[in-house]
Protein backbone atom coordinates (compact mmCIF):
# COMPACT_ATOMS: atom_id res chain seq x y z
CA UNK A 1 0.00 0.00 0.00
CA UNK A 2 2.95 2.66 0.85
CA UNK A 3 4.50 1.69 -2.39
CA UNK A 4 0.83 2.75 -4.43
CA UNK A 5 0.61 5.59 -2.37
CA UNK A 6 4.04 6.94 -3.15
CA UNK A 7 3.67 5.92 -6.77
CA UNK A 8 0.20 8.31 -6.71
CA UNK A 9 2.16 11.02 -4.90
CA UNK A 10 5.11 11.03 -7.44
CA UNK A 11 1.76 11.51 -10.62
CA UNK A 12 0.85 14.28 -8.52
CA UNK A 13 3.86 16.05 -8.22
CA UNK A 14 3.99 15.81 -12.15
CA UNK A 15 0.90 16.89 -13.10
CA UNK A 16 0.99 20.22 -10.98
CA UNK A 17 4.28 20.54 -12.42
CA UNK A 18 2.56 19.84 -15.83
CA UNK A 19 0.04 22.37 -15.08
CA UNK A 20 2.04 25.27 -13.85
CA UNK A 21 4.07 24.82 -17.50
CA UNK A 22 0.69 24.80 -19.47
CA UNK A 23 -0.32 27.85 -17.83
CA UNK A 24 3.31 29.53 -18.32
CA UNK A 25 2.87 28.37 -21.91
CA UNK A 26 -0.32 29.72 -22.51
CA UNK A 27 0.84 33.49 -21.94
CA UNK A 28 3.17 33.37 -24.50
CA UNK A 29 1.46 34.97 -28.11
CA UNK A 30 3.30 32.36 -29.85
CA UNK A 31 1.15 29.81 -28.15
CA UNK A 32 -1.76 31.99 -28.00
CA UNK A 33 -1.28 32.17 -32.54
CA UNK A 34 -0.54 28.38 -32.51
CA UNK A 35 -4.21 27.75 -30.72
CA UNK A 36 -6.21 30.54 -32.90
CA UNK A 37 -4.64 28.67 -35.93
CA UNK A 38 -4.99 24.94 -35.36
CA UNK A 39 -8.40 25.60 -33.37
CA UNK A 40 -7.32 23.79 -30.19
CA UNK A 41 -7.50 24.48 -26.63
CA UNK A 42 -5.56 24.76 -23.10
CA UNK A 43 -6.33 21.35 -22.58
CA UNK A 44 -3.44 20.53 -26.25
CA UNK A 45 -1.42 22.74 -24.28
CA UNK A 46 -1.72 20.76 -20.84
CA UNK A 47 -1.36 17.30 -23.12
CA UNK A 48 1.58 18.28 -25.01
CA UNK A 49 3.65 21.14 -22.38
CA UNK A 50 6.83 20.12 -22.41
CA UNK A 51 7.18 19.35 -26.61
CA UNK A 52 5.60 23.02 -26.75
CA UNK A 53 7.85 24.31 -23.99
CA UNK A 54 10.87 22.48 -25.73
CA UNK A 55 9.33 24.90 -29.24
CA UNK A 56 9.51 28.18 -27.64
CA UNK A 57 12.66 27.07 -26.23
CA UNK A 58 13.76 26.67 -29.76
CA UNK A 59 12.64 29.97 -30.95
CA UNK A 60 13.99 31.67 -28.36
CA UNK A 61 17.54 30.68 -29.43
CA UNK A 62 16.35 31.81 -33.12
CA UNK A 63 16.10 35.24 -31.21
CA UNK A 64 18.33 38.29 -33.14
CA UNK A 65 20.47 35.56 -35.13
CA UNK A 66 22.72 36.66 -37.76
CA UNK A 67 23.62 33.59 -39.43
CA UNK A 68 24.64 30.44 -39.37
CA UNK A 69 27.63 31.07 -38.21
CA UNK A 70 26.02 32.11 -34.67
CA UNK A 71 23.29 29.52 -34.75
CA UNK A 72 22.36 27.76 -31.82
CA UNK A 73 20.11 24.96 -32.95
CA UNK A 74 21.21 21.13 -32.10
CA UNK A 75 21.15 21.11 -35.64
CA UNK A 76 22.65 24.09 -37.81
CA UNK A 77 20.17 25.93 -39.66
CA UNK A 78 16.77 23.77 -38.52
CA UNK A 79 14.41 24.91 -36.45
CA UNK A 80 11.42 22.80 -34.79
CA UNK A 81 8.16 23.55 -36.51
CA UNK A 82 4.98 22.72 -34.68
CA UNK A 83 1.58 21.75 -36.06
CA UNK A 84 -2.01 20.34 -34.72
CA UNK A 85 -3.87 17.60 -36.62
CA UNK A 86 -7.33 16.15 -35.16
CA UNK A 87 -5.80 17.05 -31.72
CA UNK A 88 -2.63 15.39 -32.35
CA UNK A 89 0.90 17.22 -32.26
CA UNK A 90 2.90 16.92 -34.88
CA UNK A 91 6.53 18.71 -35.40
CA UNK A 92 9.54 18.78 -37.96
CA UNK A 93 12.50 20.28 -38.50
CA UNK A 94 12.66 22.47 -41.04
CA UNK A 95 15.17 25.12 -42.56
CA UNK A 96 15.49 28.58 -41.03
CA UNK A 97 15.51 31.99 -43.52
CA UNK A 98 19.48 31.38 -43.61
CA UNK A 99 19.65 27.92 -44.43
CA UNK A 100 16.82 28.19 -47.06
CA UNK A 101 18.47 31.30 -48.40
CA UNK A 102 21.82 28.98 -48.83
CA UNK A 103 19.50 25.86 -50.33
CA UNK A 104 17.84 28.02 -53.23
CA UNK A 105 21.33 29.78 -53.92
CA UNK A 106 22.88 26.16 -54.08
CA UNK A 107 19.81 24.26 -55.99
CA UNK A 108 21.41 24.54 -59.17
CA UNK A 109 24.90 22.27 -57.67
CA UNK A 110 23.95 19.20 -58.92
CA UNK A 111 24.49 20.50 -62.38
CA UNK A 112 27.85 21.74 -61.69
CA UNK A 113 30.12 18.37 -62.33
CA UNK A 114 33.04 21.00 -62.05
CA UNK A 115 32.98 23.95 -59.51
CA UNK A 116 35.62 26.50 -57.90
CA UNK A 117 32.73 28.74 -56.84
CA UNK A 118 32.56 30.00 -53.38
CA UNK A 119 29.21 29.54 -51.60
CA UNK A 120 29.29 33.15 -51.93
CA UNK A 121 29.51 33.24 -55.53
CA UNK A 122 27.26 30.40 -56.05
CA UNK A 123 25.05 33.18 -55.18
CA UNK A 124 25.45 35.45 -57.37
CA UNK A 125 22.76 36.48 -59.57
CA UNK A 126 22.24 39.54 -62.15
CA UNK A 127 19.42 40.75 -60.41
CA UNK A 128 21.67 41.47 -57.64
CA UNK A 129 23.69 44.20 -59.24
CA UNK A 130 22.82 47.57 -58.17
CA UNK A 131 22.04 49.25 -61.46
CA UNK A 132 21.64 52.63 -59.87
CA UNK A 133 25.66 52.64 -59.16
CA UNK A 134 27.45 51.12 -61.99
CA UNK A 135 28.88 52.98 -65.10
CA UNK A 136 27.67 52.48 -68.67
CA UNK A 137 30.12 50.76 -69.96
CA UNK A 138 29.87 48.07 -67.11
CA UNK A 139 26.23 47.79 -67.54
CA UNK A 140 26.29 47.52 -71.21
CA UNK A 141 28.57 43.97 -70.56
CA UNK A 142 26.69 42.79 -68.06
CA UNK A 143 23.22 43.32 -70.08
CA UNK A 144 25.22 41.82 -72.63
CA UNK A 145 26.11 38.95 -70.73
CA UNK A 146 22.30 38.45 -68.87
CA UNK A 147 20.95 38.16 -72.56
CA UNK A 148 23.30 35.83 -73.50
CA UNK A 149 21.99 33.74 -70.72
CA UNK A 150 18.41 33.53 -72.06
CA UNK A 151 19.34 32.15 -75.91
CA UNK A 152 21.09 29.14 -77.78
CA UNK A 153 24.22 30.42 -79.01
CA UNK A 154 27.32 28.20 -79.11
CA UNK A 155 29.56 31.71 -79.42
CA UNK A 156 31.16 32.34 -76.41
CA UNK A 157 32.51 35.47 -74.76
CA UNK A 158 35.95 36.54 -73.72
CA UNK A 159 35.53 39.40 -70.48
CA UNK A 160 39.02 40.97 -70.47
CA UNK A 161 39.83 44.32 -68.42
CA UNK A 162 41.31 45.00 -65.42
CA UNK A 163 41.68 43.18 -61.67
CA UNK A 164 38.99 43.45 -58.93
CA UNK A 165 36.13 45.60 -62.11
CA UNK A 166 33.96 42.14 -61.55
CA UNK A 167 34.62 39.99 -64.78
CA UNK A 168 34.45 36.71 -62.43
CA UNK A 169 31.03 37.99 -60.79
CA UNK A 170 29.37 38.44 -64.72
CA UNK A 171 30.60 34.80 -65.32
CA UNK A 172 29.60 33.60 -62.03
CA UNK A 173 26.23 34.96 -62.70
CA UNK A 174 25.90 33.71 -66.12
CA UNK A 175 26.84 29.78 -65.16
CA UNK A 176 24.54 30.26 -62.39
CA UNK A 177 21.70 30.96 -64.73
CA UNK A 178 22.99 28.57 -66.91
CA UNK A 179 22.86 25.63 -64.60
CA UNK A 180 19.44 27.17 -62.89
CA UNK A 181 18.20 26.75 -66.89
CA UNK A 182 19.05 22.94 -66.22
CA UNK A 183 22.15 23.33 -68.48
CA UNK A 184 25.18 20.80 -67.49
CA UNK A 185 28.20 23.57 -66.36
CA UNK A 186 31.69 23.67 -65.02
CA UNK A 187 33.21 26.60 -63.61
CA UNK A 188 37.03 26.52 -63.51
CA UNK A 189 39.61 29.10 -61.82
CA UNK A 190 42.71 28.05 -64.44
CA UNK A 191 45.70 28.85 -62.37
CA UNK A 192 43.96 26.35 -59.31
CA UNK A 193 43.49 23.91 -62.18
CA UNK A 194 46.31 23.41 -63.38
CA UNK A 195 48.31 23.54 -59.96
CA UNK A 196 45.40 20.59 -59.17
CA UNK A 197 46.17 18.92 -62.52
CA UNK A 198 50.17 18.85 -61.46
CA UNK A 199 49.31 17.00 -58.10
CA UNK A 200 47.39 14.35 -60.20
CA UNK A 201 50.22 13.70 -62.57
CA UNK A 202 51.80 10.68 -60.83
CA UNK A 203 48.87 9.45 -59.53
CA UNK A 204 47.33 5.93 -60.30
CA UNK A 205 44.63 7.65 -62.49
CA UNK A 206 46.13 10.74 -63.50
CA UNK A 207 44.22 13.79 -64.41
CA UNK A 208 42.98 12.40 -67.94
CA UNK A 209 39.06 12.09 -66.66
CA UNK A 210 39.39 15.60 -65.68
CA UNK A 211 40.46 16.65 -69.00
CA UNK A 212 37.37 14.48 -70.82
CA UNK A 213 34.82 16.24 -68.45
CA UNK A 214 35.75 19.57 -69.52
CA UNK A 215 35.78 18.78 -73.20
CA UNK A 216 32.45 17.87 -72.96
CA UNK A 217 30.18 19.53 -70.50
CA UNK A 218 27.59 21.99 -71.98
CA UNK A 219 28.87 24.90 -70.83
CA UNK A 220 32.81 25.65 -70.07
CA UNK A 221 33.21 28.64 -67.72
CA UNK A 222 37.31 29.06 -67.81
CA UNK A 223 38.33 31.78 -65.34
CA UNK A 224 41.49 33.82 -65.27
CA UNK A 225 42.67 32.17 -68.05
CA UNK A 226 46.32 33.71 -68.82
CA UNK A 227 46.67 34.07 -64.88
CA UNK A 228 48.23 30.59 -64.84
CA UNK A 229 51.83 29.61 -64.08
CA UNK A 230 51.99 28.43 -67.87
CA UNK A 231 54.39 26.06 -69.62
CA UNK A 232 54.18 24.09 -72.94
CA UNK A 233 52.61 20.99 -70.41
CA UNK A 234 49.65 23.89 -69.16
CA UNK A 235 49.64 24.98 -72.77
CA UNK A 236 49.96 21.89 -74.78
CA UNK A 237 48.49 19.25 -72.62
CA UNK A 238 45.93 20.57 -70.74
CA UNK A 239 44.31 23.76 -72.26
CA UNK A 240 44.86 23.10 -76.47
CA UNK A 241 43.01 19.88 -76.06
CA UNK A 242 40.19 21.27 -74.10
CA UNK A 243 39.71 23.89 -76.36
CA UNK A 244 40.81 21.98 -79.88
CA UNK A 245 37.75 19.27 -79.54
CA UNK A 246 35.10 22.51 -78.01
CA UNK A 247 36.05 24.88 -80.96
CA UNK A 248 35.27 21.20 -83.31
CA UNK A 249 31.83 20.34 -81.21
CA UNK A 250 30.42 23.83 -81.50
CA UNK A 251 30.54 24.07 -77.35
CA UNK A 252 29.68 27.26 -75.57
CA UNK A 253 33.01 28.40 -73.80
CA UNK A 254 33.37 31.30 -72.02
CA UNK A 255 36.53 33.11 -70.34
CA UNK A 256 37.81 35.99 -68.27
CA UNK A 257 41.20 37.37 -67.95
CA UNK A 258 43.34 40.35 -67.26
CA UNK A 259 44.87 39.86 -70.68
CA UNK A 260 43.73 41.49 -73.55
CA UNK A 261 42.77 38.80 -76.42
CA UNK A 262 45.68 40.30 -78.52
CA UNK A 263 47.98 39.67 -75.87
CA UNK A 264 47.27 36.00 -75.57
CA UNK A 265 49.77 34.83 -78.53
CA UNK A 266 52.75 36.81 -76.71
CA UNK A 267 51.95 35.29 -73.05
CA UNK A 268 51.40 31.16 -74.63
CA UNK A 269 54.65 31.95 -76.29
CA UNK A 270 56.15 31.59 -73.00
CA UNK A 271 59.22 34.34 -73.54
CA UNK A 272 61.01 31.86 -75.67
CA UNK A 273 61.41 32.17 -79.04
CA UNK A 274 60.88 28.64 -80.51
CA UNK A 275 58.93 26.87 -83.62
CA UNK A 276 56.95 24.94 -80.81
CA UNK A 277 56.49 28.06 -78.64
CA UNK A 278 55.29 30.02 -81.33
CA UNK A 279 53.08 27.32 -83.10
CA UNK A 280 51.90 26.41 -79.48
CA UNK A 281 51.09 30.18 -78.87
CA UNK A 282 48.98 30.63 -81.89
CA UNK A 283 46.91 27.01 -81.86
CA UNK A 284 45.55 28.37 -78.28
CA UNK A 285 45.11 32.25 -79.09
CA UNK A 286 43.46 31.02 -82.44
CA UNK A 287 40.99 28.31 -80.55
CA UNK A 288 40.15 31.14 -78.13
CA UNK A 289 39.27 33.27 -81.03
CA UNK A 290 37.13 31.17 -82.50
CA UNK A 291 35.11 30.10 -79.47
CA UNK A 292 34.60 33.77 -77.89
CA UNK A 293 34.41 37.36 -79.01
CA UNK A 294 35.85 40.11 -76.62
CA UNK A 295 33.94 42.55 -74.59
CA UNK A 296 35.97 44.48 -72.21
CA UNK A 297 34.51 45.35 -68.47
CA UNK A 298 35.90 48.92 -67.57
CA UNK A 299 34.50 50.15 -63.77
CA UNK A 300 35.78 50.52 -60.24
CA UNK A 301 37.94 48.46 -58.49
CA UNK A 302 35.48 46.55 -56.32
CA UNK A 303 38.53 44.70 -53.89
Amino acid sequence: MEKVSFQLKEDELQRKEREFLAQSLIKDERIQRFLATYKVDYEFVLQNAYTLKDYVARLDQCRDCVGLSHCKQPNTGYLLEVSANDGILDYEYVACRYESKIERQTAHQNKLIYNDMSIEQMGYRFTNIDIANESGPYLAVANYVERRSTISDPQGFYLSGLPGVGKTYLMCCFINEMATRGKRCAFVHVPTLIANLKTLMNTPHGYGHVIEKLKKVEVLALDDIAGESASSWSRDDILLPILNERMEAHRLTIFTSNCAMDKLEEFYSLGKKSVNNELGALRISERIKMLAEEKVVKGKNRR
